[in-house]
């Protein structure tokens, strides 16, 4: 006979897993989050009693850290450390600096679908940076500390 602690331990996860995106219908939450995009990943059938709980378990886990992320200490030192590394950006050179590798915009070629940055590394290999031209008008919108401004308002919105 199956363990009947595993109901309660199921609803139990399933309630709280659920609070975190109550706009969905429990078909649509148990659709999308437990059996897979859609129920692409296998039939409510043939799911195990132990293997939802563990995906439930794992959802409401990540859930939390999410949650943690936008509490105001957190959201408050995330600006400060903005703040340092816009001042470091600033005394370092007038140039304006690449968010994502640091080398200087103008160092990004032009290669259709976005930017490729031709610096080497601190390793002397070739920077991997990509620029993805989706989402830009120009190579202006990856410069760092408009970057780091705008991070900054999202913050303050989300207070």
């Amino acid at each position: 006979m199956k363990d009947l602690k595993r109901i309660k331990e199921i609803c139990r996860l399933l309630e709280e897993a659920w609070s975190f995106d109550p706009y969905q219908r429990l078909g649509q939450f148990l659709l999308n989050y437990v059996f897979g995009s859609f129920g692409k990943d296998s039939h409510i059938y043939m799911k195990e009693d132990e293997e939802i709980t563990i995906i439930l378990h794992n959802f409401v886990k990540k859930f939390r850290e999410f949650n943690n992320i936008l509490k105001p200490e957190v959201i408050k030192k995330t600006r400060e450390m903005l703040t340092e590394l816009s001042k470091a950006n600033q005394k370092l050179s007038n140039k304006k600096a690449c968010c994502v590798c640091l080398h200087d915009l103008s160092d990004h070629i032009d290669e259709k679908e976005g930017w490729r940055c031709h610096m080497l590394g601190p390793d002397g290999f070739q920077c991997e940076c990509f620029l993805r031209k989706s989402g830009f008008d120009s190579i202006e919108g990856y410069e760092l500390n408009k970057r780091i401004s705008q991070v900054k308002e999202e913050l303050e919105l989300g207070e």
